[in-house]
C-alpha cells in the first residue's frame, strides 16, 4: 500500500507535474485543493515556512506546499515570491511589455517546496537559470512557461512535455529532492 501525501495547493497543474514525478513509487500524491495563510515576503522559504505552520491546525499530515517565483535579473528579481500576482495581474503579455527595451533577459526560476510531517519540517529547494522571450511560445503548461527558456535549450516549458520539463524546471528539481528524501 503506497504512502498517502497531502499536496495543499489550488494549482492543479502543480500537483499534476508532483504526480508524475511520483508515478512509479512507493508514494501517492494526493491533491488537498485548499487555501493556506501566505504571509508577504521576499523571501519563498519565509512562506512556505509560515504556510506549513498554519495548516498545522488541520491535522492532516504528511503534507508538501510549494511556492515558487520568477527572478528576473534586469528587473532586480523582480516578480520575484509575487510571481502568481503579476500573472494574475498582467499575464505573459504584461510581463513581455515590461521587458519590452531590455537586451538581458536573464531570468530563474526558483522553487521552496515543504514537507510536513506531525514532528518536523523539510525544505527542498530547486533553480534553473534561463530567460525571457520575446513572444509567447507554445500551448502546454502554466503561468511564464511560455516566456521562459531554460539555459542551454530552444524551447520554452510551455514546449515541452511534462517529463522534460519536470527534470529542468525548479520544481521538479524540489520535489525530485523531496522524493530521493522519502526513498531513503
Amino acid at each position: 500500500m503506497k504512502t498517502k501525501i497531502f499536496f495543499v495547493t489550488t494549482n492543479h497543474n502543480k500537483y499534476l507535474e508532483a504526480c508524475s514525478i511520483f508515478r512509479n513509487s512507493d508514494f501517492l500524491i494526493i491533491h488537498k485543493e485548499d487555501t493556506y495563510h501566505e504571509i508577504q515576503s521576499n523571501d519563498l522559504e519565509s512562506i512556505v515556512r509560515y504556510g506549513l505552520k498554519s495548516l498545522s491546525t488541520k491535522s492532516i499530515y504528511p503534507i508538501m506546499i510549494e511556492d515558487s517565483g520568477l527572478f528576473i535579473k534586469n528587473l532586480n528579481d523582480f516578480p520575484g515570491p509575487y510571481s502568481s500576482y503579476i500573472f494574475n495581474t498582467l499575464g505573459n503579455s504584461g510581463l513581455l511589455k515590461l521587458m519590452n527595451k531590455i537586451k538581458d533577459r536573464q531570468a530563474v526560476f526558483k522553487s521552496v517546496l515543504g514537507y510536513s510531517t506531525s514532528s518536523s519540517i523539510k525544505i527542498f529547494e530547486g533553480d534553473v537559470s534561463g530567460k525571457i522571450t520575446t513572444k509567447q511560445v507554445g500551448k502546454s503548461g502554466f503561468g511564464f512557461d511560455p516566456v521562459f527558456i531554460p539555459d542551454e535549450y530552444t524551447e520554452t516549458f510551455s514546449q515541452m512535455n511534462i517529463e522534460t520539463k519536470n527534470s529542468l524546471s525548479h520544481r521538479g528539481k524540489s520535489i525530485q529532492l523531496l522524493k530521493r528524501y522519502l526513498e531513503r
